[in-house]
């Protein structure tokens, strides 16, 4: 939804919006986790680069400004996704790179993939670098300790995903087909509960595989996708070019079912 930057109808019930604000508060128990100038010049950078290449490519398609939720929610997430020990120009170019994507690589009135996933995917091939999860890699089930408490906090992204955005078939689908291939993978050394949850997975599925513009609408097709990008996943993963070329096996899974499914709305 399109809201004039000069609009006075609350934000606040606007799926995007509630998300940013969802995105900010795990943002900020990153930061308490794990403080540091680094870190917080890395929010700052993510987000800034994200809102004004936003405005200002908006500009050049002679499109009217209006509020830049997607472009919030995109600076949020790369900077939980990019290490704060890596160069400022980093999350930057990744921010830059998610909007021009957003902004340009589109057919009719949607872009075709998610834009955090393709700014962090074209800077890390670009630059050599590996998406690191280091804002929602932390929090764990056990011990019950303060990360427990933040391990919640990874879920309320569900309360849009699935409440606001009708989007819990591709969050299910993606989690049975995941958990099924994980511990089959896994059964000889012997799966627990701790790895069953990992912190990594449930952002990505409840944050960055819903994105609506980029996901099927119907349920049949949201089983598809979900299913999809699980088990591709799992298929690149093995791939001797992930671990040297390719960022991270879940970014290019996401991608690709963005490109898969576009027109199978």
């Amino acid at each position: 939804m399109r809201l004039p930057l000069n609009s006075q109808k609350s934000f606040v019930l606007v799926p995007k919006v509630q998300l940013a604000l969802i995105l900010s508060l795990i943002n900020l128990t990153a930061l308490i986790h794990s403080f540091s100038l680094n870190t917080l010049l890395n929010l700052m950078v993510a987000l800034v680069s994200a809102v004004i290449s936003d405005l200002i490519f908006l500009k050049v398609r002679n499109i009217k400004p209006f509020f830049p939720g997607a472009a919030i929610v995109s600076g949020l997430i790369i900077a939980l996704l990019v290490s704060p020990d890596q160069p400022l120009f980093i999350p930057a170019f990744a921010a830059v790179l998610a909007m021009f994507s957003k902004n340009f690589i589109r057919v009719g009135n949607r872009h075709i993939f998610n834009p955090a996933a393709f700014g962090l995917f074209l800077s890390g091939l670009l630059l050599t670098f590996q998406v690191s999860w280091w804002g929602v890699s932390f929090q764990q089930i056990f011990p019950l300790s303060i990360n427990s408490f933040y391990l919640l906090m990874l879920l309320l992204p569900a309360t849009v995903s699935i409440l606001k955005l009708n989007r819990h078939w591709n969050i299910f689908s993606f989690y049975i087909v995941y958990l099924a291939i994980y511990i089959w993978l896994n059964f000889d050394r012997g799966v627990n509960l701790t790895s069953l949850v990992d912190p990594v997975v449930v952002f990505f599925a409840l944050v960055m595989l819903p994105e609506p513009m980029t996901t099927p609408v119907n349920y049949f097709r949201q089983m598809l996708f979900g299913g999809f990008v699980a088990a591709t996943s799992f298929a690149v993963s093995g791939l001797p070019v992930i671990n040297t070329l390719i960022p991270d096996s879940l970014i290019i899974a996401l991608l690709m079912g963005n490109l898969v499914f576009f027109k199978i709305r």
